[in-house]
């Protein structure tokens, strides 16, 4: 739950902090991922990008792969993360985000 004003971890440190805590507990989960989402495109994304223009400039300046992603990219990943094709991906903190975070770096 996000409180406002409050500084939240970064997903990396929350998902440490979920795989540390259930280790002690000596809990067993298949595995324990999150999904780092960039710019997906949703009615909020919009409201941010109101126009063409701006939604264009953003994704030329800032995503290789030239386009928002669709809430289906997360739904493919999340899929896969629940199945048992994953069953050895653990403590991976995955970025869904047409390659912004590479840019960045």
């Amino acid at each position: 739950m996000r409180v406002p004003g409050r500084r939240e971890a970064p997903p990396e440190g929350r998902l440490r902090e979920a795989i540390q805590k259930l280790s002690t507990a000596r809990v067993w989960i298949a595995s324990v991922n999150t999904i780092a989402p960039g710019r997906i495109d949703t009615a909020q994304i919009r409201k941010l990008h109101p126009t063409e223009q701006s939604r264009a400039d953003f994704i030329r300046q800032n995503i290789p792969a030239g386009y928002f992603g669709e809430p289906h990219d997360i739904g493919h990943l999340t899929a896969f993360l629940a199945s048992p094709l994953a069953r050895y991906i653990n403590g991976a903190a995955i970025p869904v985000d047409g390659g912004a975070v590479r840019r960045a770096l």
